[in-house]
């Protein structure tokens, strides 16, 4: 429910042991217009997820009554943030292929990995069945400075990341925390285009190294349990 009070918010919050499987993320912290507290969040685990953590900016919305058609603040709103005392750590992330994405992240499924996207909608009308993105979708720090400085823009302490199984396209330290430099453009493969916004188009991003999906074959019996792991360059792991 949409909260016009601005008085309840997320504070001295703790939480340990949280995992997702086949799903969209384990842990998300979205502060939209609400300046949050503290939160304190360890062990998680995300296995076959677009993110095991996602943490992300905070934003208006015009359908809302929160901002004009320019993006300006009304009603006395304005972007939220978390406390940047907040914890998330000791994370691990498992890449896999039936992962829940919504439509605004596919830019970020390596193109060798486009063809293993699953086109059908999910039934929340908004995610596909695609594989894993990231450990950790991190676009609260996209161009930060300071504590809301772009606006909504925070940071936390995030320790203790490990992964499995990802692209080598994916980030050494396992975080997408920019829209623009960690998608992936020009794939030459068949199949609806991946919508990218205008101001990120043309974004070169330094860690793409292809640009056609490859083959393989049973993806869809991938196992999560059976410890097979898929890598973009194809070579797999008993």
């Amino acid at each position: 429910m949409y909260v016009t009070d601005k008085t309840p918010i997320l504070n001295n919050i703790y939480a340990r042991n949280i995992s997702c499987t086949n799903g969209a993320h384990a842990v998300m912290l979205s502060p939209h217009t609400i300046t949050q507290g503290m939160v304190d969040v360890r062990d998680v685990s995300g296995v076959s997820c677009e993110a095991a953590v996602s943490i992300n900016f905070g934003f208006l919305s015009e359908s809302k009554g929160q901002s004009d058609a320019n993006g300006n603040a009304i009603n006395g709103h304005s972007e939220g943030t978390f406390s940047e005392d907040s914890v998330i750590a000791n994370v691990t992330a498992t890449f896999g292929t039936n992962a829940q994405v919504r439509a605004s992240r596919l830019r970020h499924v390596p193109c060798a990995l486009r063809g293993h996207i699953n086109m059908t909608k999910n039934l929340d009308d908004e995610s596909y069945k695609a594989p894993s993105l990231a450990p950790v979708y991190y676009l609260a720090l996209e161009d930060y400075v300071s504590l809301n400085n772009p606006k909504g823009r925070y940071q936390i302490v995030l320790e203790n990341i490990n992964h499995t199984g990802f692209s080598s396209e994916v980030r050494a330290d396992g975080l997408i925390t920019d829209g623009g430099e960690n998608d992936f453009e020009g794939c030459d493969i068949d199949g609806p285009p991946i919508w990218i916004k205008g101001e990120d188009k043309n974004t070169p991003n330094p860690l793409q190294t292809t640009y056609t999906a490859d083959a393989l074959g049973g993806i869809d019996d991938y196992n999560e349990t059976s410890g097979f792991k898929i890598y973009q360059e194809l070579n797999s792991k008993n």
